[in-house]
């Protein structure tokens, strides 16, 4: 109990409950649980299975984890270096960080921060007013709601999906996909591969698309600076802006608006129903479907 401190080097089964100003450290926990109350720190090298309590002004750092739970609470810093498997939750005013994340799941709440390295497999959630990172996601999920932000540096595979009120950035997509809901704003600074899907009510941008493309459901707003090659969608109700589009093509759906600022190739094509314009085309397409409306504005080619 208080001021006390305790290792155990082995928990199969029970638990160590280190309390106010106590610390615990624990090699290996295979079953079992570990709790340090307020003050106090935790350390277990590796967890098989089991749980770390950590509460107010606690820290909590797992080397290894297999399995099993790391509870973080207010005021508190939870610390993975390796998650092959289990949980990490970070409550509000904490820091978590996983360095490598085979697996498993990340929650970050309000005014808490969340970093992972290396995302391989598994989630990170962050909920309301909290920030969260990953480096590197080959894989996996990032979900961000209300006043949420998510950032991914570069994003090789896996999914972001942002939730009314959040922010999700991703500076360079080879693979995967952002998913942005009514009232969420996304941004993709390159494009290489992969898409970002705007469904109702949420705000799209792409600076740059390389190849993959942006799908604007009704509703949404969907903007491509530069389109050097790929597509963008746009659907019914829909409105989808390219500022220049070297090549690639833009599909405007029955019902939708669709822009092309410049055109120097390419193609804007305008269902029945639709309407497209096209500012100044130096060259490309524009094709227009019975019962659709396009305009070019200045034509050079």
């Amino acid at each position: 109990y208080s001021g006390g401190t305790g290792t155990v080097s082995t928990i199969n089964k029970g638990w160590q409950d280190v309390s106010s100003g106590g610390t615990g450290t624990v090699s290996t926990i295979n079953g079992g649980s570990q709790y340090v109350s307020s003050g106090g720190t935790g350390t277990v090298s590796t967890m098989n299975n089991g749980w770390q309590y950590v509460y107010s002004g606690g820290t909590g750092t797992v080397s290894t984890m297999n399995d099993g739970l790391q509870h973080v609470s207010s005021g508190a810093t939870g610390t993975v270096s390796t998650m092959n498997s289990g949980v990490q939750v970070v409550y509000s005013g904490a820091t978590g960080t996983v360095s490598t994340m085979n697996s498993g799941v990340q929650v970050v709440s309000s005014g808490g921060t969340g970093t992972v390295s290396t995302m391989n497999d598994g989630v990170q959630h962050v909920y309301n007013g909290g920030t969260v990172t990953v480096s590197t996601m080959n894989s996996g999920g990032q979900y961000v709601s209300s006043g949420g932000t998510v950032t991914v540096s570069t994003m090789n595979g896996g999914v972001q999906h942002v939730y009314s009120g959040g922010t999700g950035t991703v500076s360079t997509i080879n693979s995967g996909g952002q998913h942005v809901y009514s009232g969420g704003t996304v941004t993709v600074s390159t494009m290489n591969s992969g898409v970002q899907h705007v469904y109702s009510g949420g705000t799209g941008t792409v600076s740059t698309i390389n190849k993959g493309w942006q799908h604007v459901s009704s509703g949404a707003t969907g903007t491509v600076s530069t389109m050097n090659d790929g597509w963008q969608a746009v659907f019914s109700g829909g409105t989808g802006t390219v500022s220049t589009m070297n090549n690639g093509w833009q599909y405007v759906d029955d019902g939708a608006t669709g822009t092309v600022s410049t055109m120097n190739d390419g193609l804007q094509h305008v269902s029945s129903g639709a309407t497209g314009t096209v500012s100044t085309m130096n060259g490309g397409s524009q094709y227009v479907s019975s019962g659709g409306t396009g305009t070019v504005s200045t034509m050079n080619d």
